[in-house]
């Protein structure tokens, strides 16, 4: 190399997280220095479950799905991962040779051939005692060979900015969800955001007060879930939805636990983000909102704008907060057949003709 490529690529990996494409450039960037096809960072939480995963030059991203599918991040299916040492100590071909022959890693040794990619080398750059790993890796091909001592202390000068890197990325990331909690607490909502692994990463304080009192939704560790054991299920189905990469959003109504007979309707909300996720941006926004009493200003303007009875406004007030017309009967103490019966006398006097369209309807009113 006829000048010293440090600095450039320092440059390169610290512009990272201020560019769309920034991370990818620069592992890229990385890549064509040390001659090897692909550069590599990864973050591993203590469960061994992947936080990010981000390879460059990779043309087939399904190729992550299944390193996620086999349990990629545990030392028990990837040699790689066994063969990690202290943050900033080389590991290469002779130490993942080592490894490879006292276990064994059939479905990462599959992996790894469809990727052609059996050389490289790696370092951690962070191991901390909760579990959390942060690695970063040469990954190179039987074409590229053994990698090369220039390339391994090109690969090991560059470590450091690669973790300030990293860390401002993530730092970024956790102030970006910051300022979406405080944005909701100035309109006084009950409110989570989450990361794209499920985890609060900020909370408004009538969220802190709705989780310590544990009634609509409890936290075990820093994952959400609903209180009442009947609705964990659908909650953890609709979250794992929107994880997932799904975009839209989803509803469902949560009893109250402590106090009998109340509840909240829960809205998840998947948020928009950059494309490279260090599994601390905000991507999920959770909120609960109580419902409105029956005599409430959104029940009033229903009366007014409908004619509707009392009942009616009550029962319309409930289905626009989400509540199923089983537990609307529960709590008015009638029977579903006398709901059924007003919903559709409300549905002709609101001029809809479906549930949905009701609730959509009286949102827009109340809101």
């Amino acid at each position: 190399m006829s000048s010293d490529p440090v600095p450039e690529l320092t440059r390169a990996f610290l512009a990272a997280p201020f560019a769309e494409r920034g991370w990818l450039a620069a592992l890229e960037q990385l890549a064509a220095a040390t001659g090897s096809s692909r550069a590599h960072i990864i973050g591993i939480g203590g469960g061994q479950d992947v936080h990010f995963n981000h390879i460059a030059n990779l043309d087939s991203p399904r190729l992550l799905a299944e390193f996620a599918a086999i349990g990629g991040g545990s030392p028990l299916v990837n040699w790689r991962i066994a063969a990690q040492r202290a943050p900033f100590e080389l590991v290469a071909e002779a130490q993942y040779r080592e490894v490879q022959q006292a276990g064994k890693f059939d479905a990462y040794d599959d992996l790894v051939a469809s990727l052609g990619l059996q050389h490289g080398c790696q370092t951690t750059l962070r191991s901390e005692a909760s579990g959390l790993l942060l690695g970063y890796a040469l990954l190179r091909s039987t074409a590229d060979g053994e990698t090369s001592d220039d390339a391994k202390t090109l690969f090991l000068r560059t470590a450091p900015a690669v973790l300030r890197a990293i860390d401002l990325q993530i730092a970024l990331d956790h102030q970006g969800a910051a300022l979406i909690a405080r944005s909701m607490e100035a309109m006084r909502a009950t409110a989570f955001v989450l990361s794209g692994q499920g985890s609060v990463l900020a909370l408004t304080p009538a969220a802190d007060a709705e989780a310590r009192g544990a009634g609509l939704l409890t936290l075990r560790g820093s994952k959400l879930c609903a209180a009442d054991r009947r609705r964990r299920a659908p909650f953890a189905r609709l979250l794992a939805k929107l994880c997932s990469g799904e975009t839209g959003q989803g509803q469902l109504w949560l009893p109250d636990v402590v106090s009998e007979g109340e509840g909240a309707t829960c809205s998840l909300f998947a948020l928009p983000g950059h494309s490279l996720d260090f599994g601390c941006a905000a991507r999920i926004l959770v909120t609960l909102r109580r419902p409105q009493s029956a005599d409430g200003a959104t029940a009033q303007l229903l009366r007014s704008a409908w004619d509707l009875t009392v009942g009616e406004a009550e029962i319309a007030v409930r289905i626009g907060d989400g509540m199923s017309r089983r537990e609307i009967a529960r709590r008015r103490d009638v029977s579903e057949q006398t709901v059924n019966a007003q919903l559709r006398s409300i549905f002709r006097k609101a001029g809809v003709g479906r549930e949905a369209a009701l609730a959509a309807r009286v949102r827009a009113i109340g809101a």
